[in-house]
């Protein structure tokens, strides 16, 4: 604790202040480059070839840099999951049409563009909140299996498709904080 005049510090105070004037702590060492990781690519069209763990692609918060491939998931129809989360990962989302996933998290990146195409007959929950994910909320979006979207602090632009009306599994859909012109 240290007091002087009007003001009270307490806390950490470096070993190069003397008291009087700036502190003059030295600048802490450079943060190391977050680590970019490689990310398998698999043919999952021969019988017994799984090279994704359970069928899941997860790497949440695992410090993922840059874009990812477009045809990443092509003709991948073992992947049952995708979580990606919380990385620093840009440009375009790859599509997952081709993959059976009912969860596909890709929150809290900064990919761009358009939602791509989705597996809609297998798809229960969308997280692609905190992006900046623009365009319109595809009118396929809504299946008959999709539990929950989560669209929110994106750029999306436009209405909520009126196809909203033929889901029956919906129960929660999150578009807060976008550029919707009109609600329902």
């Amino acid at each position: 604790l240290v007091s002087r005049g009007r003001f009270r510090l307490t806390g950490y105070l470096s070993a190069n202040w003397d008291g009087t004037g700036d502190c003059k702590s030295p600048a802490p060492p450079p943060s190391p480059p977050p680590p970019v990781i490689d990310i398998p690519e698999c043919d999952c069209t021969t019988s017994g070839n799984s090279c994704f763990d359970d069928e899941k692609y997860v790497y949440p918060n695992a410090g993922l840099v840059g874009a990812l491939s477009p045809t990443l998931f092509a003709g991948q129809s073992c992947v049952k999951e995708v979580d990606i989360s919380g990385n620093a990962l840009t440009g375009s989302l790859p599509s997952f049409a081709d993959t059976m996933a009912t969860k596909i998290d890709v929150s809290g990146n900064k990919f761009s563009g358009a939602l791509p195409p989705l597996p809609l007959d297998y798809l229960e929950l969308l997280d692609a909140s905190n992006n900046d994910i623009s365009g319109t909320i595809p009118t396929t979006l809504f299946s008959k299996v999709l539990n929950k979207a989560l669209l929110y602090a994106n750029e999306l632009s436009g209405c909520i498709p009126s196809e909203i009306g033929d889901t029956t599994a919906l129960e929660w859909l999150d578009v807060e904080k976008n550029n919707l012109d009109c609600m329902l």
